[in-house]
């Protein structure tokens, strides 16, 4: 958290940390979005934040040389609520953008309402389990843009290859292993979902490092030229539904 805290504050960007319990397990972070975006929503829009990005604990910031703010849509794509992304199984909730808006609230409070009336439907990853569901249930989330996947190693890349069928690491790695499937040093930041939370700490002491080994200035990453292209590629995919729909 301390790498995190920092970062907030060499960025600018204000901090929320959810410090004790208010709801049940992890649908703790659902109520906590949904009432920081209540909280905001009640003052006057100049006065509101206009996204959150949240982060599980088990992230950790591996380059705080790039800033948050770059993955946020350009303002022609003003419908866009939530930015997320996608691993070999599904949509991960452990990172993701959310405009503060009526529709992020709605969203949220409808996560939460999910648990209680899916009527027995097995939700094996929890909250994020009710995301996925409700998306399907609302296919114009997608088509009409307001829920967004973004490719998964800009900010919630997992540590090595994984296996389809355990979610482990294929094999050991090493401290400076250079990702093949997930960039390498200048990644922002390092998901260590399920199983792999042991190797944790080996990360930890590589992002403390006071030779900053793992950090990248963002001219020198891919980071600006991938983002232009896929905003470039979703307005062509746009123009052309346009002109396939007269």
């Amino acid at each position: 958290m301390r790498l995190h805290l920092a970062y907030d504050s060499a960025h600018g960007y204000p901090s929320y940390v959810l410090r004790s319990d208010v709801y049940e397990g992890v649908w703790n972070k659902v109520v906590y979005i949904a009432t920081i975006i209540a909280e905001q929503l009640m003052k006057p829009e100049s006065e509101r934040l206009e996204w959150l990005i949240w982060t599980d604990r088990d992230i950790i910031l591996m380059n705080p040389l790039v800033p948050c703010d770059i993955f946020l849509p350009p303002s022609d794509f003003s419908s866009t609520q939530l930015l997320i992304s996608r691993d070999f199984q599904a949509l991960n909730a452990g990172i993701f953008f959310l405009r503060v808006s009526k529709w992020s609230y709605d969203f949220m409070t409808q996560v939460i309402a999910y648990r209680a009336f899916s009527r027995g439907e097995s939700l094996m990853w929890f909250e994020q389990s009710a995301m996925i569901a409700l998306i399907a249930r609302h296919p114009d989330y997608l088509t009409a843009g307001l829920v967004r996947y973004m490719p998964q190693n800009w900010f919630n890349a997992y540590v090595g290859p994984r296996s389809n069928k355990t979610g482990e690491f294929d094999f050991e790695m090493e401290p400076e292993y250079n990702y093949t499937r997930h960039g390498g040093k200048g990644v922002m930041m390092l998901h260590f979902a399920g199983p792999v939370k042991a190797k944790m700490g080996l990360f930890l002491r590589i992002a403390a490092r006071s030779d900053k080994a793992w950090e990248v200035p963002l001219r020198e990453t891919n980071y600006a030229r991938e983002i232009e292209e896929f905003w470039e590629e979703d307005r062509r995919k746009h123009d052309t539904s346009i002109d396939n729909s007269r």
